[in-house]
């Protein structure tokens, strides 16, 4: 398996650039995966280093769901201050 140094601070203004359009955090989600994905094909890197985690309805950014969940459940940015 890959591992990757996720910047969370660039995961954060990529969910906030995307929330600008949608409020729906599976759409958010989606988003980022198909943007990273093209990223990948075209630059040969991921836009902020995220790991994807296989969900009931696709593959899910790992630290993007793990912030909304954060953020959602009131814990601010807890990885944010891991980082």
């Amino acid at each position: 398996m890959l591992r990757f140094k996720v910047d969370a601070e660039k995961a954060v203004e990529a969910m906030l650039y995307v929330a600008e359009k949608t409020s729906n955090l599976y759409t958010i989600l989606k988003v980022l995966y198909f943007a990273d994905r093209t990223h990948l094909e075209k630059y040969g890197r991921f836009i902020y280093g995220d790991s994807y985690v296989a969900m009931k309805n696709g593959p899910v950014p790992g630290t993007a769901y793990d912030i909304a969940k954060d953020v959602r459940e009131n814990r601010g940015y807890p990885i944010l201050q891991s980082a």
